[in-house]
């Protein structure tokens, strides 16, 4: 059938192709534009067929560029097409209409992908260099968009960005070394600027892993970006990593550790390594303290000047800081809060890879455990001294406060077991001497300070065995025992006083270090005269003598009766003593009453445990003749006051009641010592009475003390002699004396033989007027 058969006459051919071109049916267009220009085509007119085939090629090169825009304008490109078409069209129309397809891909790198290729094998085709160029770093630009889009980055196509887009590639957690080094290769970056941005993907990949499971693939990863750094620069790299890595990412930091140790054999690493691993292991007692956060900001670059403000990771809570421990300010800032009896055996473990002496460490644990233990007494005391507000509760608190100064808790001795565990792990004993040394001062009883001591001591002897075994220098452990053994006593001295009451005010503390003047002191205490008294809730003074004398070895007993000789025979006693005395001295009320107090002192101390030999000592004063009067009165005195009837007899050879006899007898053989006559017993008792007191009247006649004794005698011993008494009873009258002449008359009532005297009538009448 021929082309002029058809519906569309010849002139309209080219008028319905484009008709078919306007309607999207461009293929359609473009094939039938073909056959138009296809000379061998049958279908073509005869007539005019070289002008119809010539118009027939032109519309086929315009539809052909209009589908070869269409296709590379397409998400989808059929490669052959418009290959096909590249060939069908002019080789620089074609090469136009794809610069332009790439241009405007911009940043559509899926189509862009597509329609670099087409550039490639038209730069291919024609032998265009330059289109190749191009078309292959459109493809390297098609094939990295999507990659860097992902992580947010725009590729630039300008080549001096294209380390800037290295740097933002090496953040993605999905970067490698085969993503960096291709990269690399396919935009044709230098490659001396390889290393710089591997090291940044192992900081990245690292900073990625902090604070979180560092995994075998972490791992992996992370070995496999430090090989392909370049050698020669790996140990600096491992170097500045393990400075800026977070101080709890252990599993990061034992692997830069391992890779340093690996390269640089150094015995330091190797020891930080082995540190790392033993933290790994260990749980961390307290939680971080202001130097810890500042230190551990320091390390990551974001420390802050107030330290509430520097946040630590989560695992601060369980992990200690490795770098605050090998490279710290201060390592016992982060040590001594973890320092217990149950964490130190890992501690002595760590201490050589620390470089801390051991002792040091048991020392520290120790001192923290007595510090926690006083504060913890402490905040017991304050809140029970808060928790009551009346005054009964105020009394309950002065006497609770009172005796925690002697108690021991429960508690204190627990400690003290494990203290002596702790001391058990120490190199050098006297470090333990030292250490207990200082935990005297620190608790408050009493109590605990003597079991301290106790512990002290029990050191310092295995300190100078330790020497004698080593040959060492005893002289050091020998003092050091010596001074705590006086201190041991000085403290037990000082409880015996608390425990039995004596206030610190009572006793001078100069006395605490001379016990036999402290004896005394405390037999001169006022407590003593008020329990002879009858007084409740007094000092028992034998009692803590006793305690005493035995703390410091001394022979109580003697010093006993040396107190008895001062207090019964004065500051002077036999051969010493003068037996002159004037008339014009006579005992003042004040020696009176010092004397009464000695003897209450006398009898107090007579109730001790020396009781016997005091009684025999004091019989020995009563049986020396060559005693004064004064003193034996006042022994035999206490004598009688404190002995039964077979201690005299078997001391004094008497009965009790002779020897109460000898007493009276002594007491007026005193008062006439007083006044200047000195008698004997023997020779009193042999006197003639009525001319001795009738001479004593005479000689001391204006002195009442001797006519009172006078009046005394005369009755007690019944002398009636009718001129004593006309001379007593004329004295009496003459100075006065009205209610002793009352006293006397009645005495003399039952005397008749004396009722006719003239100075008795006198001395009636004088009576009666008054």
């Amino acid at each position: 059938m021929e082309f002029a058969s058809s519906n569309f006459p010849e002139p309209n051919l080219f008028q319905a192709l484009e008709y078919f071109n306007s309607c999207g049916h461009t293929s359609l267009a473009f094939q039938g534009a073909v056959l138009a220009s296809t000379p061998s085509n049958p279908f073509l007119p005869v007539r005019d067929k070289l002008e119809i085939f010539q118009q027939g090629a032109e519309s086929a090169v315009r539809f052909s560029a209009s589908l070869l825009t269409k296709m590379l304008g397409s998400q989808r490109v059929d490669l052959l097409l418009a290959l096909s078409h590249l060939t069908f069209l002019p080789t620089r129309q074609g090469l136009t209409l794809v610069k332009n397809a790439v241009q405007s891909c911009r940043t559509n790198y899926k189509r862009l992908k597509q329609v670099s290729q087409v550039a490639v094998m038209a730069a291919e085709m024609h032998q265009d260099e330059q289109l190749m160029a191009g078309a292959q770093r459109m493809t390297r630009s098609a094939k990295w968009g999507n990659r860097l889009r992902k992580i947010g980055v725009d590729l630039e196509l300008q080549g001096q960005q294209g380390l800037a887009m290295v740097d933002h590639l090496v953040r993605s957690p999905f970067c490698g070394v085969r993503e960096v080094q291709e990269f690399f290769d396919n935009f044709n970056l230098d490659q001396s600027e390889l290393d710089p941005k591997l090291v940044l993907l192992l900081d990245g990949h690292l900073s990625q892993c902090s604070g979180s499971a560092f995994t075998a693939a972490s791992l992996r990863k992370a070995q496999e970006i430090l090989a392909a750094i370049s050698h020669s620069r790996q140990h600096s790299v491992l170097s500045s990593l393990l400075k800026k890595t977070s101080s709890y990412d252990y599993e990061i930091l034992e692997f830069l550790l391992q890779e340093l140790q690996e390269r640089e054999k150094k015995d330091t690493t190797v020891k930080n390594l082995q540190l790392l691993r033993f933290l790994g292991i260990y749980t961390r007692n307290s939680p971080p303290g202001d130097l810890e956060r500042k230190e551990c900001s320091q390390w990551t670059g974001t420390a802050c000047d107030l330290p509430e403000l520097n946040a630590l990771p989560a695992r601060s809570a369980t992990r200690l800081p490795f770098h605050s421990l090998v490279g710290g300010s201060d390592i016992w800032a982060i040590v001594r809060p973890e320092l217990n009896p149950h964490s130190l055996d890992k501690w002595l473990q760590m201490a050589p890879l620390l470089s801390v002496n051991s002792d040091n460490l048991v020392i520290a644990a120790a001192t923290i455990m007595t510090k926690r233990y006083v504060e913890r007494m402490a905040a017991s005391a304050a809140s029970a001294s808060s928790s009551s507000s009346s005054s009964m509760n105020k009394g309950r608190r002065a006497a609770n406060s009172a005796g925690t100064n002697v108690g021991v808790s429960e508690e204190f001795v627990l400690l003290l077991q494990q203290m002596n565990d702790v001391l058990s792990k120490l190199k050098l004993v006297e470090n333990a001497v030292f250490f207990c040394c200082s935990t005297v001062d620190d608790v408050t009883s009493l109590e605990e300070k003597v079991l301290v001591l106790k512990g002290s001591i029990g050191y310092a002897k295995k300190w100078l065995q330790s020497a004698q075994e080593t040959g060492e220098d005893k002289k050091r452990p020998e003092r050091a025992a010596a001074r705590l053994t006086s201190r041991l006593l000085l403290t037990k001295t000082q409880l015996a006083l608390v425990r039995c009451g004596v206030a610190e005010e009572e006793v001078p503390a100069a006395l605490l270090k001379k016990p036999e003047e402290l004896l005394q002191k405390l037999y001169s205490l006022p407590c003593v005269l008020r329990a002879q008294q009858g007084l409740p809730g007094q000092h028992d003074i034998n009692e803590l003598a006793d305690q005493i004398g035995e703390l410091h070895e001394l022979d109580l007993c003697q010093i006993r009766l040396a107190l008895l000789d001062k207090w019964l025979m004065g500051p002077l006693s036999g051969d010493d003593i003068d037996q002159t005395i004037t008339f014009d001295v006579f005992p003042t009320d004040e020696n009176d009453n010092e004397e009464e107090d000695n003897i209450q002192r006398a009898l107090y101390l007579l109730g001790s445990k020396d009781s016997a030999k005091c009684l025999d000592h004091i019989a020995s004063i009563v049986n020396n003749s060559s005693l004064n009067m004064w003193s034996k009165k006042r022994s035999l005195f206490c004598f009688i006051k404190t002995a039964s009837e077979e201690d005299c007899q078997m001391l004094l050879g008497k009965q009790l009641e002779d020897v109460s006899c000898d007493l009276e007898v002594m007491n007026l053989l005193c008062e006439l010592e007083s006044l200047g006559v000195l008698l004997s017993m023997e020779s009193f008792v042999q006197a003639d009475k009525t001319a001795l007191l009738t001479n004593l009247l005479a000689s001391h006649k204006h002195q009442k003390k001797a006519t009172d004794l006078v009046i005394c005698m005369a009755l007690d011993y019944e002398v009636y002699d009718q001129g004593l008494w006309r001379d007593l009873l004329l004295q009496l009258i003459r100075m006065g004396w009205v209610e002793d002449l009352k006293l006397v008359l009645f005495r003399l009532h039952r005397v008749t033989s004396l009722h006719s005297l003239p100075a008795y009538v006198q001395a009636e009448e004088m009576v009666a007027e008054t």
